[in-house]
């Protein structure tokens, strides 16, 4: 992600949190990036998203599916 996107898409987003929240978010980050763990647990979070997804899918085609 460039600069300029990210200014465009996330700056406003970030502006809503506290000192204190990006603190903490930064901290997070970078003790996972020390303990190696930062690629592991953006794995999971995929996985979350993409199981999430799976779901609301199901759910959508379940809500539209024929009535025999």
């Amino acid at each position: 992600m460039t600069k300029k996107k990210f200014k465009e898409q996330w700056l406003e987003y970030f502006c809503g949190f506290t000192e204190e929240e990006i603190s903490a978010m930064v901290v997070g980050v970078t003790a996972l990036r020390t303990m190696e763990l930062w690629p592991h647990f953006v794995d999971h979070c995929v996985a979350r998203i993409n199981e999430d997804m799976d779901a609301f899918t199901n759910e959508l085609l379940e809500d539209f599916a024929p009535i025999h």
